[in-house]
């Protein structure tokens, strides 16, 4: 029953892993997301540390607790934490921007991680009673964890759809259940037997019908008020009309008279607006749809700062859309009279929506994917994306719209005369607009500009700018400089004199917009960019596919200089995700060394101590595996998009592939432990040495071949990977304290190095990761190599 019982748990903590993400992604921030639910993985180390400790106290633990009767109850108690915890975290009052004014936040953020924790706590105690009591066939039982672990990191996407988030939560919960409905399933069963397991089978069924109905409530997920639709809701007669779950995210749609999107207009217009309807994802990320009954839409568009891109044109034929969010894009290019513009929108739900509510034919793919596999050129390119609703909360999201890599392939498909348009919000002390107008620059040299300022004009109001960006050095038409004049917008950069002043109309208290830029552009021309980019107190360089991270602009180096920007109010600080991260990080390693020192503090024999050779193994191997996943997360969300499914297919594959290679370690003798970590270090350290050619290889294939590219290379890695850990369990560590020690250790380093690998990414570029990766197994082959067999204390 044991291993039944572990595959199910194994399926099912993941599977629930996977829902927590879907779930605070809404409820929350996803940076706080996955910062919270690396924290709530602990769970797997402190069932490491409380069967160390009872290895103390009861040393007889490992012939009773392997017994179909304590399997039973501890596959129970899992069924239970788990409802608990979804429950709990749902109707917990958290509220992480409070913890520097309202100390019970502290407390409601240790209540959210030992809830958190609980479910994984009992996976991994049956995990580890595997390995402790099964000591000749580990790579057995890693195979059957990993393998059910590989299940439940896929079937969520394929379910949610059809199921809410409570409700898959709910059928995870019971599915373990399962195993204790009938007779142990490695005996055989007789028709008495297929009666009772077929009744209790039913009966769960109707246990989660009834869990679902009654305590649909308790289930239910509630966007943070922090969140665009929960401030929107507030809205007079505002309402939802529909509402879907994805694994890419939860749709909303939302409708309210008093809507009203649209940046960048001048307040010169005195028109109407028109009606609008917006499209929620997780809550934050927003569609708008106008209404084109009437001529509104294109009326108000005409009075914007993106529409002078379309001046500038002059009569633009063909405009390509790359839609993030916001939606104003497709009205300008109507406006401009474009009646069929090219729209790529990488969320497939938006996609669909957009075309049945303009009628154009939308592309549903990854915009830089769509160019790679188009040779098709454009009078105007828009770049819609405005970032997050609070600044600083989209720190650790990834996005390669607007890097050096992504705007040179942006100017790569523009005509001879075409035109690059981004449009931003503005933000004080300016970051946002400097980091676009660096990346242009650098792009633009790229591409041989030997003036690039002079290719480059920004503009502004008083919350937008816009930069329009050509292959070709601009000439401003008169008619464009009357447009900019006539809807009362400020230059912030022109290499043409146009005789009116720097905030002119859009007044601040001094022209900071424009003060930035030009020693920006001075310090370019003089070849002291370094020091600029190092003296300004945010971090606004441009953004390569090796760091794509767009809303990060803190510097540690400046910390002290930004709190007092801000006023010296902490919680204005705490918004950042690095700080999170920080944070987090500091939480980890406290916890980590309880969970570690405890064990071996109360141990009173030599047989309840871990070598440290074995110690430093199994800790490098778990942090190294654990990077690894979270390279393949990073780099493949730049070809899928979506982080979900980024995070779908790289765990599915890793966790299989790794599992075949634990159960081939079966048959490998004890001097083979060295090898099979070696190898996985040099396989390795080719993904990032041939970056260069897999990865635009995948950008060429259409999804479907995407995920079966993206599968066929982590699969020799991944099965590589598989050997160490089922090896060392077999071979490293030799008595039952050793063994759920090493699961203890294993648990608290893929922890440290899954936090630690968010603020590696952000302050040295993703392939950082995969060296530290590296690093890893060939400290943890040295070890095995030079030990031959790590030093193990004898019973």
């Amino acid at each position: 029953m044991l291993l039944p019982a572990v595959f199910s748990v194994s399926l099912a903590s993941l599977a629930y892993e996977v829902l927590l993400t879907r779930t605070f992604a809404v409820s929350q921030w996803n940076h706080l997301a996955f910062m919270v639910i690396s924290i709530a993985l602990f769970g797997f180390a402190a069932s490491g540390t409380f069967l160390g400790l009872l290895d103390h106290r009861r040393p007889g633990w490992v012939r009773h607790w392997p017994e179909p009767a304590m399997v039973r109850r501890l596959v129970i108690l899992f069924s239970l934490v788990t409802l608990i915890s979804f429950c709990g975290l749902n109707r917990l009052p958290l509220d992480y921007f409070r913890l520097p004014v309202d100390p019970a936040q502290a407390l409601y953020l240790l209540a959210a991680y030992l809830l958190l924790a609980l479910p994984f706590f009992f996976t991994g105690l049956l995990t580890s009673i595997a390995y402790t009591t099964q000591t000749r066939r580990t790579g057995r039982v890693y195979c059957v964890s990993m393998t059910g672990s590989a299940i439940g990191a896929l079937v969520p996407g394929i379910l949610l759809p059809v199921f809410s988030t409570g409700t898959l939560v709910v059928m995870y919960a019971l599915l373990p259940l399962c195993v204790c409905a009938g007779p142990p399933l490695n005996r055989p069963c007789r028709l008495q037997g297929y009666f009772v397991r077929g009744c209790g089978l039913v009966c769960l069924a109707a246990i989660g019908m009834v869990l679902v109905n009654t305590a649909a409530p308790l289930l239910r997920v509630r966007p943070s008020d922090y969140k665009y639709m929960s401030q929107i809701l507030r809205f007079p007669h505002a309402r939802l009309t529909a509402g879907s779950h994805h694994l890419t995210g939860r749709i909303d749609r939302l409708e309210s008279p008093s809507l009203r999107f649209a940046p960048g207009l001048s307040l010169t217009y005195e028109g109407p607006l028109p009606q609008q309807t917006a499209v929620f994802k997780d809550a934050d990320a927003f569609l708008m749809l106008y209404d084109t009954r009437t001529d509104w839409p294109q009326s108000f568009a005409r009075h914007t700062l993106p529409h002078a891109a379309y001046v500038l044109v002059g009569a633009p034929q063909t405009a390509l859309i790359i839609q993030n969010g916001g939606g104003t894009a497709v009205v300008n290019a109507l406006a401009a009279g474009i009646a069929a513009p090219t729209i790529v929108e990488p969320n497939p739900q938006w996609a669909a929506i957009l075309q049945d509510h303009y009628g154009i034919p939308v592309t549903t793919a990854n915009p830089r994917a769509y160019l790679n596999r188009s040779a098709a050129t454009f009078d105007v390119i828009q770049i819609e994306s405005w970032g997050g609703s609070i600044p600083g909360a989209t720190a650790l999201e990834q996005s390669t719209l607007l890097t050096t890599n992504a705007l040179s392939l942006y100017l790569s498909r523009l005509k001879p005369d075409g035109i690059l348009l981004m449009a931003r919000k503005t933000l004080l002390p300016p970051a946002d607009s400097l980091r676009l107008w660096a990346t242009a620059y650098e792009s633009l040299q790229n591409h041989g500009a030997a003036e690039p300022a002079r290719h480059l004009v920004m503009i502004r109001n008083w919350d937008t700018f816009a930069l329009i960006v050509s292959r070709q050095p601009l000439r401003l038409s008169k008619r464009f400089t009357q447009f900019v004049r006539r809807h009362n917008f400020d230059w912030v950069h022109t290499a043409t004199p146009t005789g009116q002043p720097a905030n002119h109309f859009n007044r601040f208290k001094a022209p900071y917009y424009h003060q930035a830029v030009t020693q920006l552009n001075k310090a370019y021309a003089q070849g002291h960019t370094e020091r600029f980019f190092s003296d300004y107190n945010l971090d606004v360089r441009p953004q390569s596919d090796d760091r794509p991270f767009p809303g990060r602009h803190m510097k540690w180096t400046k910390i002290r200089a930004m709190y007092h920007a801000m006023g010296s109010r902490l919680y204005a600080v705490m918004l950042s995700g690095e700080i999170i991260v920080a944070v987090v990080f500091g939480e980890a390693v406290v916890i980590a060394a309880l969970l570690l020192l405890v064990p071996m503090m109360a141990g009173r024999h030599a047989r309840q101590h871990m070598p440290w050779r074995s110690l430093v193994f199994f800790l490098a191997v778990g942090a190294g595996f654990i990077l690894v996943e979270l390279y393949f997360i990073k780099q493949f969300t730049q070809v899928f998009i979506e982080p979900a499914i980024s995070f779908a297919v790289v765990l599915a594959g890793i966790l299989a592939f790794s599992g075949l290679g634990g159960l081939l370690s079966q048959y490998c003798p004890r001097a083979a432990l060295p090898r099979p970590t070696f190898g996985a270090a040099g396989v390795l350290l080719l993904i990032p040495v041939t970056r260069f050619w897999w990865h635009p290889w995948l950008l060429s294939l259409a999804f479907p071949m995407q995920v079966a590219g993206a599968l066929a290379l982590i699969a020799v890695p991944g099965m590589l990977m598989g050997f160490p850990f089922a090896l060392g369990m077999r071979f490293a560590a030799q008595t039952s304290f050793q063994r759920v020690y090493a699961w203890a250790a294993n648990g608290c380093a893929s922890v440290l190095s899954a936090v630690a690998a968010a603020q590696i990414s952000l302050a040295w570029g993703l392939n950082a990761i995969m060296i530290g990766a590296v690093t890893c197994y060939i400290g943890a082959g040295i070890l095995a190599a030079v030990a031959g067999r790590p030093t193990a204390a004898r019973p």
